[in-house]
């Protein structure tokens, strides 16, 4: 299983606060957003809602650059690929 770490609410910058990679973002039944910044303009920014409407977990691909705002503490895990086998 994947290792879990928990972060609190706040503004993080990839590469520096943050690795690269595609994780699993779960706010645990707690309401919040999580808001992305991308890096690459030419992308539109994702705004998630962690909430029972919307359900409380959003799997993103994050790249150096790339900022992310948090209203709520949530738990992240590396998200892993599918395997059919």
């Amino acid at each position: 299983m994947a290792k879990e770490i928990l972060i609190p609410q706040g503004t993080y910058t990839v590469g520096v606060d943050f690795p690269e990679g595609t994780y699993v973002f779960d706010s645990e039944k707690n309401d919040g957003t999580f808001d992305l910044f991308k890096n690459d303009k030419e992308q539109s920014n994702p705004y998630f809602n962690l909430d029972s409407d919307h359900g409380y977990k959003c799997r993103i691909e994050l790249k150096n650059g790339d900022r992310f705002v948090l209203d709520v503490q949530v738990k992240v895990t590396k998200a892993e690929m599918i395997s059919f086998e």
